[in-house]
């Protein structure tokens, strides 16, 4: 027994010494618009490394930016006992089993296989069956004879599919691409199968599980998966395939276009009761999953939206390509923009392959929606149209990119490009301004690869100006007499964290013709306990951030203000204006908004709308006494007794 210690193995490396053995790399490159993906395999002493390689990535200049080096440490190779004719007798008997007739002379080949304990010596053995019609590759151990591995090399089995979904097409039969087995809908890209055990937390940030799956799609005699939809149904074979089809047609897009694909076969879950779709670990193997409930209500079943399921596996692509954070806080307030840009870059990869601003037209029915889960059509600008919830502020981004991609100057397929371009430099601190400059730094790029024109990058440029997006702070104008709703999240926490913050403060010029401001919050509407409206004279409300230790989160409250108005449901306050009063005409006005924990459950996560609208009251006709022409009442009114003063003040640190 001979053994090999390779350490710290570096691209294009050999031993350095006649007596170890020789690594060489077998690279393809990939061009795409951004650069050149060099993908590397190994192979030592002339033997192949089956499924082990690497990537080096350059840009268009062919400057280094990023690469994945194997690290093969500690290889003990024992004696290749196996002839390759033993190999293919036992291969061809495993094959038996899975069809009859032979289709050509089964071939083998000398491989190394990678196992947790270093490379083994084996036999590749490529074996071709007649009925049903299929070529497969199996791994044999060398030493031992033992079967270690095996997927399918070829593809005719069919499925019945719909391309979008049942509004926008007719049942179709297409290849289902990938299978590794022709028993189950297990693929080189995606494993699907029905979540028989889940457990359902329907609340905002809910954990939800599923227990255990199995797959309830069986191929038919031809070896083909065909089965009518059976909306409303947890056992549903059709969900399953379609699920497949779609999740392996995006999957296997970006792999082959971007060289980006799951660490594994990604498992996708369906036929549970939820009224949603998500990308993450729902099974608690410590991979990420994707998974699309039923809406048991009117029996719309996500999986068969094509819209929704490109645009979950959006949020791997992103996974895969950055390093970007979800929520953060600072002294604005909570800053969900994290979140936002990988929702509004989900959405953009669902239009961009559906050339439709309109993500999930047949998901949207469980909710009476009328264009879809959301309709990117419409222009949004930042921060005018931030809210505090990732799926509404990531419209900026998304209404974008469907500008750019419905755009004849770029177009989905350069869309595209630049979408995964900016993602790849992203980081856990992105904000907006930061995403705005990936943006025109990765068109940039693409002009230098000469993929984008002059014409191109210009529609970028105007995009991200006329979104906003590199002078998007988190303050937005308060236009009187307009309400302004934001959305607030509640964790049901005591204490300093009583109060979280939105995300977006308002501000409002005060007229100089003003004798008082009416300030009138509406909401919360259904979940949150109580809310906090706090304001300040000439600078934003300052927050201040701590941690909550058992959540791992930052979570930010109104520290420093000149008022503050704490309600439930409905409240009003009036604010004097003129030359006796703290506030004057020409002032502007800072408001912020946050939840507030009155009774809830201790981590009982909830959200809610909450609506500022702040009335201008104008003089009397008669040129009275210029006072306000309201009184407060109520509890407003003893708010206002501590506020009449406009004097700041800093909340103690409890």
């Amino acid at each position: 027994m001979t053994a090999w210690v390779l350490c710290g193995l570096m691209l294009g490396g050999s031993a350095a010494h006649a007596d170890e053995p020789v690594v060489e790399r077998v690279s393809s490159a990939l061009r795409w618009a951004g650069g050149t993906r060099q993908l590397l395999r190994y192979q030592v002493n002339g033997v192949p490394v089956e499924r082990a390689g690497g990537l080096r990535d350059r840009d268009a200049a062919g400057v280094e930016r990023r690469s994945q080096r194997p690290r093969l440490v500690e290889h003990t190779l024992g004696v290749a006992s196996l002839s390759a004719a033993d190999a293919v007798e036992r291969t061809e008997r495993a094959a038996a089993l899975i069809g009859r007739g032979r289709l050509w002379p089964s071939r083998s080949e000398r491989v190394l296989w990678p196992t947790p304990q270093g490379l083994v010596p084996a036999w590749g053995v490529d074996v071709g069956v007649r009925a049903p019609l299929g070529t497969w590759r199996w791994i044999v151990d060398a030493r031992t004879g033992e079967l270690l591995a095996m997927r399918r090399t070829s593809m005719d089995v069919v499925g019945q599919v719909y391309l979008d979904n049942p509004i926008l097409g007719d049942l179709v039969q297409e290849p289902l691409l990938g299978l590794s087995t022709p028993e189950a809908l297990a693929g080189d890209y995606v494993t699907a199968r029905s979540c028989v055990d889940a457990e359902i937390d329907p609340r905002p940030l809910g954990v939800s599980r599923c227990n255990a799956a199995s797959g309830v799609a069986r191929p038919n005699s031809g070896g083909d998966f065909v089965f009518e939809p059976a909306e409303p149904g947890l056992a549903d074979p059709f969900a399953e395939v379609n699920l497949y089809f779609q999740v392996d047609a995006v999957a296997r897009y970006f792999d082959e276009r971007f060289g980006v694909r799951h660490a594994r076969s990604i498992d996708a879950f369906t036929n549970f009761e939820m009224a949603n779709a998500f990308y993450g670990d729902f099974d608690g193997d410590g991979l990420a999953d994707m998974a699309f409930g039923e809406h048991t209500p009117t029996g719309v079943d996500l999986a068969y939206d094509g819209d929704v399921v490109k645009h979950e596996y959006g949020h791997a692509v992103v996974d895969a390509v950055s390093l970007l954070g979800w929520l953060s806080a600072d002294r604005y307030g909570m800053e969900w923009a994290g979140g936002s840009l990988n929702e509004g870059l989900a959405d953009a990869v669902a239009m961009a392959l559906t050339g439709d601003p309109q993500v999930g037209e047949y998901a949207g029915t469980a909710f009476e929606a009328q264009d879809g889960v959301r309709n990117l059509d419409a222009d949004r600008r930042c921060p005018d149209d931030l809210y505090g919830e990732v799926h509404v502020d990531g419209e900026i981004l998304g209404s974008l990119f469907w500008n750019l991609i419905e755009d004849p100057r770029v177009g989905p397929e350069r869309a595209i490009d630049l979408a995964v371009g900016a993602a790849s430099t992203w980081m856990p601190d992105e904000d907006w301004p930061k995403a705005g400059r990936s943006l025109l730094d990765a068109a940039q790029d693409l002009v230098d690869a000469g993929s984008f024109d002059a014409e191109a990058q210009q529609a970028v440029v105007s995009e991200v100006q006329r979104a906003n997006l590199l002078d998007c702070g988190r303050v937005a104008e308060l236009v009187p007499s307009q309400a302004r709703e934001l959305i607030l999240v509640g964790a049901g926490l005591r204490g300093d964290f009583s109060r979280i913050a939105g995300g977006v403060q308002l501000s409002m010029a005060v007229p100089t013709d003003a004798v008082a401001l009416h300030l009138k919050v509406a909401g919360p509407l259904e979940s949150l306990q109580g809310w906090t409206l706090t304001w300040r004279r000439g600078e934003p409300v300052e927050h201040q951030v701590r941690s909550v230790a058992m959540l791992g989160l930052a979570v930010a409250a109104p520290i420093t203000y000149d008022g503050l108005l704490d309600g439930i449901g409905q409240g009003t306050v009036d604010l004097p204006v003129g030359p006796d009063q703290a506030l004057q005409g020409g002032d502007t006005i800072f408001f912020a908004l946050a939840s507030r924990t009155e009774s809830a459950e201790l981590l009982d996560i909830q959200m809610d709308r909450v609506a500022l609208t702040v009335d201008v009251v104008a003089p009397e006709p008669s040129g009275g006494c210029g006072c306000a022409s309201r009184s407060p009442t109520g509890w407003g009114a003893l708010a206002l007794a501590a506020a009449l003063g406009l004097r700041r003040r800093r909340e103690q640190t409890r």
